[in-house]
């Protein structure tokens, strides 16, 4: 490792070369040069060469800045929620079933779509706590596997049923 020289003028604290440390051949080390010649990835390259590989990574980048998202258009209400107001988020509590009971939770809702899960420190099961399966349960809603129709169990498996299906169902099956 070359030394700086001893010398604290302007002019010479500032190296201009290996030789201009001033220090003898012998303390300085090896001169053979850092790196061998043709070591580099690009040394083979020639000018011609290396301007067609700039040229084709500039079509490529050419060709990624051409493909566009679909434009959606985002309409207002026609006649907005009573509660909802844009920007300002509501809040509110709800429960989450479980097998064994259900959680208390307190909700951040924006625009009608809830973003925060919160345990409810009244609900005796939460405490304030949320765990895992209550903060994935907003991952839930925005599902795109999720269901859009109601569908009935039979032997063959689950087949999609309608609305009016349901209600007869549940009415009969949910009376008490």
């Amino acid at each position: 490792m070359p030394k700086p020289s001893t010398n604290h003028s302007a002019a010479s604290s500032v190296w201009r070369s290996v030789d201009a440390d001033g220090s003898p051949k012998e303390e300085r080390g090896n001169d053979q040069p850092e790196f061998e010649q043709g070591d580099s990835e690009f040394a083979a390259l020639e000018r011609r060469d290396m301007l067609k590989l700039m040229g084709a990574s500039l079509a490529l980048a050419g060709i990624a800045g051409a493909c566009r998202r679909p434009e959606d258009k985002l309409l207002p209400y026609t006649q907005p929620p009573e509660h909802i107001t844009p920007g300002v988020p509501n809040h509110f509590a709800t429960v989450h079933p479980h097998a064994d009971g259900a959680v208390g939770l307190l909700v951040t809702s924006h625009e009608g779509r809830p973003t925060k899960v919160e345990g409810n420190p009244d609900h005796p099961a939460s405490l304030g706590a949320a765990g895992v399966w209550e903060q994935a349960s907003v991952l839930q809603l925005y599902d795109p596997d999720r269901s859009r129709v109601p569908l009935r169990r039979e032997r063959m498996g689950l087949t999609p049923a309608t609305w009016a299906a349901w209600d007869a169902f549940a009415a009969k099956h949910f009376a008490a």
